[in-house]
């Protein structure tokens, strides 16, 4: 038997539970990234097309086509090219960046519905927890949601090891976003499995130590 398939073999339902609720983590980070691309698509064709407009250059087609042939950038046989249709392409281009980045918010509550569900499961599953590690509630989920990319909640848990590979990865995101996708979807679901924890008088919680890297 392969190592991956005994590890698979030995891991938990909750822990099964939790490899799905780190890949949801995953896809709603990816989710996230599409949303965000359309947010800032739309803020940049807004502000263009303000400035555009504002400049007098597309009161109308013929007008736009007039100022690119004063400068021999186009030109025709009357003088000009009707580019009117610009406006319409360009139009077409804005409801899509709209319909993308609606359906980008639309999915990403979904998939926090899914997730929430996923917890649920976890935290009713009436096997005892295995080496848990108690940490302050508060620290590690607002250090999972907002650091977690870089590793944060892992160094809270004492993981220094895989906190510092968390960290890397979260730093190499800069030019390999797949990195940072990987590193805060996983961080995202650990934390907000951690936010639906009750915590003791201490504001301290038990976190089962999760061996795995999906």
């Amino acid at each position: 038997m392969s190592e991956s398939a005994k590890n698979e073999k030995e891991m938990t339902g909750r822990q099964k539970e939790t490899r799905v609720l780190h890949i949801m983590g995953i896809i709603l980070m990816v989710i996230l990234v599409i949303a965000l691309a359309g947010a800032v698509g739309i803020l940049t064709r807004t502000i263009i097309m303000a400035k555009m407009q504002t400049s007098g250059i597309l009161s109308n087609g013929r007008e736009l086509a007039s100022t690119f042939n004063e400068y021999g950038m186009l030109g025709s046989a009357n003088g000009f090219i009707d580019l009117s249709f610009v406006g319409v392409i360009w139009k077409v281009i804005s409801v899509l960046g709209y319909v993308i980045t609606i359906g980008a918010l639309a999915a990403a509550i979904v998939v926090l519905i899914l997730m929430r569900k996923r917890v649920e499961n976890i935290l009713s599953d009436p096997t005892a927890l295995e080496n848990t590690i108690t940490v302050s509630k508060a620290k590690y989920v607002w250090l999972g949601f907002l650091l977690g990319g870089y590793g944060a909640h892992l160094f809270v848990l004492g993981k220094k090891k895989k906190g510092w590979i968390f960290l890397g990865l979260g730093l190499i995101g800069a030019t390999i976003p797949l990195a940072f996708i990987y590193t805060s979807g996983i961080s995202f679901a650990d934390a907000y499995l951690a936010a639906f924890i009750p915590k003791d008088s201490m504001g301290e919680i038990d976190i089962e130590d999760y061996p795995y890297w999906i």
